[in-house]
C-alpha cells in the first residue's frame, strides 16, 4: 500500500486513511494498490483514490449522475454508470454526504444495481 504514496506528503496519506474508513464501514472490501493509485473492490471496482501532492482525488462509480458542485468532474460511461471525481484537500470534506455516496458506490461494487 506504500507505492502510491511514495514522495507524497503525510497529510495526503491521512486523507486516504479517512477515506478507507468510510469504505470499510460499508462492509468487506478489497483494496488494491497500484503504482500511482488504490482501487476498492467487492465484486467489481467501485471506488478509487489517486494521491497528489496537495490533495487526494477520489473516484466513485455511481448508478446515477449527481450534478453537485463538490464534484470536480463527472464521466458518464453508460446511462447507469457515472464516475464522479472529488478533490479532497481536508479530512472535514470526508463528511456524511461523502459517506452516503461511498455507500451508494459500494452497492455498485456488489452489483446490486443490476438486480
Amino acid at each position: 500500500m506504500d507505492a502510491p504514496f511514495a514522495n507524497k506528503p503525510a497529510h495526503v496519506r491521512g486523507l486516504f486513511e479517512k477515506l478507507r474508513e468510510l469504505v470499510e464501514d460499508c462492509g468487506p472490501v478489497k483494496a488494491v494498490a497500484y503504482r500511482d493509485r488504490v482501487s476498492f473492490m467487492v465484486r467489481v471496482r467501485f471506488a478509487g483514490a489517486v494521491p497528489r501532492q496537495r490533495w487526494l482525488d477520489v473516484g466513485l462509480w455511481l448508478p446515477r449522475r449527481i450534478e453537485y458542485l463538490r464534484f470536480h468532474r463527472i464521466e458518464t460511461l453508460t446511462p447507469t454508470a457515472h464516475v464522479h471525481l472529488l478533490r479532497i484537500t481536508d479530512a472535514a470534506q470526508l463528511d456524511g454526504q461523502v459517506a452516503a455516496w461511498v455507500k451508494e458506490a459500494y452497492a455498485v461494487g456488489r452489483q446490486e444495481h443490476l438486480a
